[in-house]
């Protein structure tokens, strides 16, 4: 057997690579964390209350808030509780945009 230093040298030499993983490491779930329960309901809340807001304009005033959540974080809660997304634009929009750009 090799010259091994160290109580992690040891182990390494002692067992295999995964095993020692597991003694080295701390355990932690994969991915990010669940978001809080507060958070959620302040986007239920705002998706409620302005109904015309889509994903991004909600992730916009979260980030005044000091909230940083995603687009996609936003329409996976709406989706859960099943709230549809706001609309994609509203018909003021639509008449400033040229007939052959639609």
């Amino acid at each position: 057997m090799a010259h091994v230093r160290g109580y992690a040298g040891a182990a390494a030499a002692l067992a295999p690579a995964n095993r020692c993983r597991r003694w080295t490491y701390e355990h932690t779930r994969p991915g990010r964390p669940p978001l809080n329960q507060e958070v959620r309901e302040l986007i239920l809340r705002l998706a409620r209350e302005n109904g015309h807001w889509g994903y991004v304009r909600m992730v916009g005033e979260l980030r005044k808030l000091g909230i940083s959540v995603s687009a996609t974080l936003v329409r996976n809660v709406l989706a859960r509780a099943g709230i549809p997304p706001g609309p994609a634009a509203c018909p003021a929009q639509l008449a400033l945009v040229p007939s052959r750009a639609r």
